[in-house]
């Protein structure tokens, strides 16, 4: 069985049909410059989107701060005022300049627009270099949801719906859209072509949801793999070589029940019938499965054919990071997968995936939110941190093919609270990375309207620009027009002044 009929068959986890990848012409040269296994494909793939979400509400006017101002009526020496206790500072002109000068990265290959200037915290460095070097687009005043609420405001978000209702469960995420676009795409040219979607996290995430065929209330997954593990990916099978191989275990007894089971069902079941999807979904998954354990693994668990680069291992392996001295992440599941991401790289001439969905929960900072959100900024963006570790041991012809959308449901208002946290505020910020963007800022990232509502009591921000004309434009880089398809209805979506809408491009 052909491998694309075997993506059409899978019940649980499913594939698209994308385009194919052209070889490099000097392997060689491009493994000994960033140290790959040999088993490592470097062929240059298309466009690949990496969607990660920032469950919670993230506040990126904690990570890009104004620049500070003794100017009492201007907007950062309010920022600083009313932000004192989320950053645990005093409430004095001394503390903002200290922090400001102590805490922070300061733009100079790419300044910020005058009246604009804003900064870096130190442990995002990696972040910061892509900003310098004109790779990172921060889109202000977006806005996902007219409303305040985690769960409605992530269900649009993943969507990429502001009207998605709070019932609308099992419509199609933008980015599963997105794959049946680049799909259609692809199969102009050729019929065979494959375009997948994976899910990284451990649950799939409606962001990969795709269209049904009939229904726009309801969804299709056969367009995504599910990857939590890469290398636990498909059927279990034990290894007979090991030495801790034994055949008379509960597991590999019922592999080899299930093995034969379905082995015999293949024979007498009716090819016609609906249940022998799942004998062709088993046959096939297995297949599947073990062609992921040959690429990464090999026959010998202990010497992997593509071992997990050190530095990826220690983001999620606590006992490992303190054996070697490298850098563990605070979230260890985010790290695990990075490790999974890197895995599916490695195997994307058997994924031929153009997405990816990723996730790290954890950004409602409602108390004390110095202590826990800059933890997690490094984990993204530090230059040890899961991001720059990732592209430190991908081939630069595939970084240089990667986009990046970094966003969350809603943002923080510009006043903290009483526990020293900030609460939700609709409009945010999203950052959209990559070699291939148009980087810079779009939409005020300190209107001056928003001090006007200080004196409330839970002074809201004025969400500009819809989601949709940020999604479109990243939808657009992937594939040649494939904005307007994913996004039909773009134009009638609010747009900040003086914002284009041909965003990124």
């Amino acid at each position: 069985m052909k491998r694309r009929d075997f993506l059409k068959s899978a019940i649980a986890s499913s594939l698209l049909m994308g385009s194919g990848l052209s070889l490099l012409s000097s392997r060689s040269a491009l493994a000994a410059t960033t140290n790959l296994p040999a088993d490592f494909p470097v062929a240059t793939p298309p466009k690949i989107l990496l969607n990660i979400s920032l469950d919670g509400g993230p506040d990126f006017r904690h990570l890009m701060p104004p620049a500070f101002s003794a100017d009492e009526n201007s907007f950062a020496w309010q920022y600083w005022y009313h932000r004192a206790t989320s950053h645990s500072i005093a409430a004095n002109n001394a503390a903002f300049q200290q922090r400001w000068d102590d805490d922070f990265l300061k733009p100079t290959l790419n300044p910020a627009p005058a009246g604009a200037e804003f900064g870096f915290l130190n442990s995002a460095g990696w972040l910061f270099e892509q900003w310098e070097q004109g790779n990172a687009a921060i889109v202000n005043n977006t806005l996902t949801a007219n409303n305040r609420n985690h769960a409605h405001a992530l269900l649009a978000l993943e969507q990429g719906d502001r009207n998605a209702g709070v019932h609308d469960m099992d419509k199609p995420g933008w980015g599963g859209r997105l794959a049946r676009v680049l799909r259609d795409q692809a199969q102009q040219n050729d019929p065979d072509a494959e375009v997948n979607i994976i899910s990284l996290t451990r649950e799939i995430r409606r962001f990969c949801y795709g269209p049904h065929a009939s229904d726009p209330r309801k969804h299709n997954n056969e367009q995504v793999i599910s990857v939590p593990n890469a290398r636990d990916l498909g059927l279990f099978s034990p290894d007979v070589n090991a030495a801790s191989y034994n055949p008379e275990a509960d597991s590999s007894v019922m592999s080899r029940a299930l093995k034969a089971y379905y082995a015999a069902k293949q024979g007498e079941m009716d090819k016609q019938s609906p249940y022998y999807k799942l004998i062709q979904h088993e046959i096939t998954l297995r297949k599947f499965g073990d062609a992921m354990k040959a690429r990464l693994i090999g026959d010998d668990a202990d010497n992997p054919n593509i071992p997990i680069p050190d530095e990826i291992r220690a983001l999620y392996d606590s006992r490992f990071a303190s054996e070697s001295g490298l850098n563990l992440l605070n979230n260890t599941g985010f790290g695990r997968q990075i490790a999974s991401l890197y895995d599916c790289f490695a195997c994307r001439d058997l994924l031929n995936f153009r997405i990816a969905s990723l996730a790290y929960r954890g950004w409602d900072t409602h108390k004390n939110q110095k202590r826990y959100i800059e933890q997690r900024f490094a984990d993204l963006f530090h230059e040890q941190g899961a991001l720059a570790t990732l592209f430190k041991h991908l081939p630069e012809n595939i970084t240089d093919q990667i986009i990046i959308v970094i966003s969350g449901e809603f943002g923080r208002q510009l006043k903290a609270n009483g526990d020293n946290g900030t609460d939700h505020g609709r409009g945010n910020a999203m950052l959209v990375l990559g070699k291939s963007v148009r980087g810079g800022l779009y939409g005020d990232p300190f209107p001056n309207e928003e001090l006007e509502r200080l004196d409330k009591r839970s002074p809201d921000i004025t969400g500009k620009t819809g989601l949709e004309h940020v999604f479109a434009g990243v939808s657009d880089l992937m594939g040649s027009g494939a904005g307007d398809l994913v996004f039909p209805d773009r134009a009638d979506a609010p747009l900040e002044d003086a914002v284009s809408a041909l965003l990124f491009t």
